[in-house]
């Protein structure tokens, strides 16, 4: 498992000495910014301010493959699937 903090090359050599062969291996790992926004809080009362819930779309991120929403008191108001980023999700 590797978890770089810049890109990096890693390279694996294999070798077998008693049958005399050998494999290489490389695996590039980019590494990218990417700013990542989601909403803490918004209120569906109809009221034009914060009333709908979504996460935008950027470069980062298209689809988001599980999402569940918990009011303050830890029950499950909304669990969705396989969401585009940039749809209403709530509200």
């Amino acid at each position: 498992m590797a978890r770089p903090a810049e890109t990096t090359q890693y390279t694996l050599l294999a070798e077998n000495t008693t049958l005399g062969c050998q494999r290489m291996a490389t695996v590039l790992v980019t590494i990218s910014n990417c700013a990542f926004y989601a909403p803490d809080a918004f209120t569906p009362n109809q009221d034009g301010v914060n009333d709908v819930f979504f996460i935008p779309n950027n470069a980062c991120i298209r689809l988001i493959h599980q999402l569940t929403i918990y009011d303050r008191w830890g029950e499950v108001i909304f669990s969705g699937q396989d969401k585009l980023a940039g749809d209403d999700v709530l509200g």
